[in-house]
């Protein structure tokens, strides 16, 4: 599954998913999400935060991805290793498996190019892979320094 960055935790059923289903990615650089696409600078790092559980099997999927996927293009992944535990998504709902649910990925700068990158967690449970989307989207404007 793709370049290697930081951090990780896993989710849902075999598709395409929402939010509600099973993962959330919640913020960028410390900032919760608003409708708007976020915006980074090309030379700076990106530090996105959230978690992903799967529903279906009732387990945190171990190797997980964040795709990153530009208009027209081919995605990138960068896998999720870095795990944050979550009490509050395992009390949501009602499994004490999800407390290890939360995950922070820290990507490189100059990683990800100029536009707009849709966001997506993939992943794999019992040798199915599944995609969750909670229609995040970030777009990575010029370099902030000269």
């Amino acid at each position: 599954m793709g370049i290697t960055a930081v951090t990780v935790s896993g989710y849902i059923q075999e598709g395409h998913v929402a939010a509600e289903e099973g993962c959330n990615i919640e913020t960028i650089n410390g900032a919760p999400f608003s409708p708007a696409p976020a915006t980074a600078a090309a030379d700076s790092a990106v530090t996105l935060a959230g978690w992903a559980v799967d529903r279906q099997s009732a387990k945190v999927p171990l190797n997980m991805d964040m795709r990153f996927t530009p208009a027209g293009g081919a995605p990138i992944d960068i896998q999720i290793r870095h795990r944050i535990l979550r009490p509050d998504v395992a009390s949501n709902f009602g499994k004490d498996t999800y407390l290890i649910a939360g995950f922070k990925l820290t990507v490189p700068p100059l990683t990800l190019g100029r536009g707009t990158w849709r966001m997506s967690i993939a992943y794999s449970v019992d040798g199915k892979d599944f995609t969750c989307d909670n229609g995040r989207s970030v777009v990575i404007d010029e370099a902030a320094t000269p």
